[in-house]
């Protein structure tokens, strides 16, 4: 899938698809909101922070985003997986 460097994260990239999905948020209150929560969740990855793991799911669920709702609800799907991925250095990526 192609990917394309997001210019309000540097450093990061999106799908196109995912890039779509930034787009169809409100722009006047909604992005800087939708920032704020892709910035937070990188964060606790990068840091692996999986006590932050609860608190951010929640506030992604309060925001009504829909992108970000449908995010933390595969992420509940798969909620230890997803925990314990956030707690260890052991990778299938790069």
């Amino acid at each position: 899938m192609e990917r394309r460097k997001c210019a309000s994260s540097p450093g990061s990239s999106l799908r196109l698809s995912e890039s779509a999905n930034l787009f169809s948020i409100n722009k006047k209150w909604d992005a800087p909101v939708a920032v704020g929560l892709a910035d937070k969740f990188l964060e606790l990855l990068r840091q692996r922070r999986a006590d932050g793991c609860d608190k951010w799911l929640m506030k992604s669920f309060e925001r009504l985003l829909k992108p970000f709702q449908s995010f933390a609800e595969g992420l509940l799907d798969d909620y230890t997986a997803v925990k314990l991925s956030m707690m260890t250095h052991v990778s299938n990526g790069p």
